[in-house]
Formats: structure tokens, C-alpha cells, sequence
């Protein structure tokens, strides 16, 4: 994450339009390696030895205290301790939401292409979502004092406001749905030529735009 600030910086690119999305990236991808090593071994040792994924559990419970002391010594993490649980737990459930569903979608025979389009919808919109949050506390970082929010920002911006404004994060969020449509067509090309079979139709194509764009 730091090579990646410091590498953009130098190059002359705004850390804001790439460092999210690509600390993003590598979380997901350093996850899924450590987890696919783990449930490895865990699988091959399992016969042998049953109670090894409950010593492993807990393991990483007894951890749990250590950490919550280290973090409460901080002052600047400490505060996390008790306003950072909303968030994490809302995304955890919407994530859970969306794995039901994508479950349905697997399930179902009349719909088992749906799974390929599926990253490329949670991919593309999340990113631009983090480019544009990162941008927006940039600027707050920049331009406020700490716990004071300019009265103008306390509210909740509707859609119109927000794209229709002249602020620096009003072009941002502009530029960014700009990029929705033309980065869709470009991964929806790329799946087909990586994927022969899975052919999609001018229809799935318009609802599948829509749908992004709603997003």
C-alpha cells in the first residue's frame, strides 16, 4: 500500500485513483490465497486429526483480546473500538445478502452464466465507489479541522446535487459514471472472448447497463 502511494506520487497520479482500488485488490487476492493454503491443509489433516480446525479456531478467538488491548492503546485506533463496528458489520451482512443470492443464481440451470458477470458488477462499481470516498476524506482531510464538517456537507447529498454540481468532488463523481458504461462493455468483451460459450444478448447487455448504472 505505501509502494503504491509513493509509486503514484512519483509518476504524478492522484494516490486517490489507485491506491483504494488496488489495496482492494490485493486484499482480496492475499485473502483468498491464505484461505485456499489453510482449508489445504486443514482438508488434509482433518482425517487424522479432527480437532485441529477447532484448535485453529480457537486459536485466533484467544487472539482477539490481545489485539483489542494493542488497538485501545492507540488514541488513534482506540476510537475505532466503538464507531468502526457499524460499518464492518452492515458490509458483512450485505455481503452475506449477496452470497444468497448468488447462491439462488448458481442453483438455478437457466442461469448458470450469471456467476461469470457477477465480479465484474460487485468489481467495477465498488472500485469507483472507494476512488470517489477516498477522494471526498482527501478533501475533508485538506480542508477541515478534525470533527468539524463544513455546514453545507452534513447532510446527505441526493443524486442531483451530486452530479449535477461544479465542486471538485461534483466533476469526480461525474467522471467516474462516465467510466460505468465504456468499463462494462470493455469486461463484458473480454468475457466473451475468454469464454466462448457465454454469448450475451443485446437484452442482457441493455438490463445489465442499467442495472450497473442504477448502481
Amino acid at each position: 500500500m505505501v509502494g503504491v502511494i509513493i509509486g503514484s506520487k512519483r509518476i504524478g497520479i492522484n494516490p486517490d485513483n489507485v491506491a483504494t482500488p488496488i489495496a482492494a485488490s490485493f486484499g482480496d487476492l492475499i485473502t483468498l490465497a491464505i484461505l485456499a493454503c489453510l482449508s489445504q491443509g486443514l482438508y488434509e489433516c482433518i482425517e487424522l486429526y479432527p480437532y485441529v480446525s477447532y484448535l485453529v479456531c480457537l486459536f485466533f478467538l484467544g487472539l482477539t483480546p490481545l489485539w483489542v488491548v494493542v488497538s485501545s492503546r492507540n488514541p488513534a485506533s482506540r476510537i475505532l473500538l466503538y464507531t468502526g463496528w457499524e460499518p464492518i458489520i452492515t458490509a458483512m451482512v450485505i455481503s452475506s445478502i449477496g452470497g444468497l443470492i448468488l447462491d439462488t443464481t448458481v442453483s438455478d440451470p437457466n442461469m448458470v452464466g450469471m456467476i461469470v458477470y457477477t465480479p465484474v458488477m460487485n468489481g467495477i462499481g465498488g472500485n469507483l465507489v472507494a476512488i470517489q470516498s477516498s477522494r471526498i476524506a482527501t478533501d475533508l482531510h485538506l480542508h477541515c479541522s478534525p470533527r468539524q464538517v463544513p455546514e453545507d456537507r452534513r447532510s446527505c447529498y441526493n443524486p442531483c446535487r451530486t452530479f449535477c454540481g461544479s465542486g471538485a468532488n461534483h466533476r469526480s463523481a461525474q467522471v467516474l459514471l462516465l467510466l460505468v458504461v465504456p468499463g462494462h462493455l470493455i469486461f463484458l468483451y473480454t468475457i466473451h472472448l475468454m469464454k466462448g460459450s457465454t454469448s450475451p444478448t443485446p437484452v442482457f447487455i441493455t438490463f445489465f447497463l442499467a442495472a450497473a448504472l442504477l448502481q
